[in-house]
């Protein structure tokens, strides 16, 4: 499935998957959209719940970061670097 915006990763506009996780972090949920989104991104090589554990201490790593806009981006990026 494409997502809705078809830009590089390395562009500077977030995808529609990244606006989503964005809003779900910021929120502080650490939804199965999140999950899935990741899981779909890895083609269904790692288990949602590897997945879930890594999105989870990603998290705890960022919890004292001053300032909160960008950990979706970070949180997403350290899970797929980490699972890949």
């Amino acid at each position: 499935m494409q997502e809705a915006f078809s830009i590089g990763k390395n562009s500077g506009i977030e995808t529609k998957t990244e606006v989503d996780d964005r809003i779900s972090i910021a929120s502080g949920n650490i939804d199965n959209a999140l999950i899935e989104s990741i899981w779909k991104e890895l083609n269904g090589r790692v288990d949602r719940e590897d997945i879930s554990r890594a999105v989870l201490e990603a998290k705890a790593r960022y919890q004292h970061a001053a300032i909160k806009t960008y950990l979706p981006i970070f949180i997403r990026r350290y899970v797929l670097e980490r699972l890949e």
